[in-house]
C-alpha cells in the first residue's frame, strides 16, 4: 500500500509537469474567449519552442504570440496563446510551408515586399483572398492551438501606390468579418497605423513595435517611435480613453533591444509602462531570427 501511494504521488507530480502542454483539448471553436484585462506580461516567440526550457520560459508570461507553423510543436497552454498570421502579405516561406496558400498564384499579388525578398504584398480587395484568410487561413491557422490570433502587415496597405482607399476600406472590411465570423477568439492586429479608428471594436488591443528602439540597429531612441512618429499611439491612448468601461483595448510594445543590454531593456520598459502600455522585451537579432530569443532582462524590471 505504501509503495502504490508512493506510485501514485509520483504519476501526479510527474503529471503536473506537463499540464501546461498537455490539458485535454478543447475545441477552439467553442471555448470561450479568453480574458485579456487581466494580462500583465506577454511576448512574441516565432522560433520552434517544442524544447522544455523554452516551453518553461513562455509558460511564465500571461499572454504569449507564437508563429512558429509546425505540427511537432506542443500546444501551449499556460499563458493565454494566440497565433500569428498574416493577412496581407504572403511570405516566401509561408507560401511553401502553410497549406491553406497552395492555392494563391501570381494574380494575388500586387508586388513584392521592398523589405522582405520574396514576400508578395497580397490584393485585399480580392473577395477570393478574403474568403481565404476567413475559411481556411483562420481555422488552419487556430488547429495548431490557442485562444485567438495576432493578425499582422495590415500596416502594408500604407505601401501601396494610388487606390489607397479601396485597400483601407478593404482591411476594415476583413477585421470586422473576422470578428463576426469568430467572436470567440481574441485578436491583436499588430501596427495597425491609421486604421484603428475604424477597427478597434473588431479587436482586442493594438502592438506598436519599435516603441523605444530601432528593429534594424537595436539602438535606443530619445521619443518613442522617433522613426515612425508617435501620432498613431497617441490616437490609440485617445480612442482607449473614450471607451466605456466594459471594452478593453489593450496597448502594447515590443521593443528589440541591442546586446540584451539592462540599460536599455529599463528603458524600453519603463517608458512604455509610464505611457499606460505593456511592455515586451525582445533580444536584438538578425533578421532570420528575429522573435526567436527571449529577455533575460524582462523580469528583473517587470518583477521590481
Amino acid at each position: 500500500m505504501h509503495w502504490l501511494s508512493l506510485g501514485a504521488l509520483f504519476l501526479l507530480l510527474s503529471s503536473c509537469t506537463w499540464l501546461s502542454v498537455a490539458k485535454k483539448e478543447i475545441d477552439w471553436r467553442k471555448q470561450p474567449k479568453a480574458d485579456l484585462s487581466a494580462v500583465e506580461n506577454w511576448v512574441t516567440y516565432y522560433g520552434p519552442y517544442k524544447a522544455n526550457d523554452i516551453v518553461s520560459e513562455l509558460n511564465r508570461y500571461d499572454m504569449v504570440v507564437v508563429g512558429w507553423m509546425d505540427w511537432s510543436q506542443p500546444k501551449i497552454k499556460q499563458p493565454i496563446v494566440l497565433q500569428y498570421l498574416a493577412v496581407a502579405e504572403a511570405g516566401e516561406g509561408h507560401r511553401r510551408h502553410y497549406d491553406w496558400l497552395d492555392e494563391i498564384d501570381e494574380t494575388y499579388r500586387l508586388f513584392d515586399n521592398p523589405d522582405y525578398p520574396g514576400a508578395w504584398i497580397i490584393d485585399i480587395r480580392k473577395q477570393e483572398w478574403q474568403d481565404l484568410i476567413v475559411n481556411k487561413a483562420i481555422p488552419w491557422t487556430m488547429d495548431h492551438g490557442g485562444r485567438g490570433l495576432m493578425l499582422d502587415t495590415f500596416g502594408n496597405i500604407s505601401l501601396h501606390l494610388g487606390n489607397r482607399l479601396e485597400y483601407r476600406q478593404a482591411a476594415v472590411q476583413l477585421a470586422k468579418r473576422i470578428r463576426e465570423t469568430y467572436p470567440n477568439l481574441a485578436i491583436l492586429v499588430n501596427e495597425p497605423g491609421d486604421l484603428l479608428p475604424d477597427i478597434y471594436q473588431y479587436i482586442d488591443g493594438a502592438i506598436f513595435e519599435q516603441y523605444m528602439a530601432d528593429i534594424n540597429t537595436g539602438e535606443l531612441y530619445t521619443q518613442p517611435r522617433s522613426n515612425w512618429g508617435n501620432s498613431e499611439v497617441e490616437r490609440a491612448q485617445q480612442i482607449r480613453a473614450n471607451l466605456p468601461p466594459e471594452k478593453n483595448l489593450l496597448l502594447l510594445t515590443c521593443d528589440m533591444v541591442k546586446n540584451n543590454s539592462a540599460h536599455e531593456s529599463a528603458v524600453c520598459v519603463n517608458r512604455a509602462l509610464s505611457d499606460g502600455m505593456l511592455p515586451s522585451l525582445t533580444p536584438y537579432s538578425s533578421l532570420g531570427e528575429r522573435y526567436q530569443t527571449l529577455s533575460d532582462q524582462y523580469w528583473l524590471i517587470m518583477d521590481d
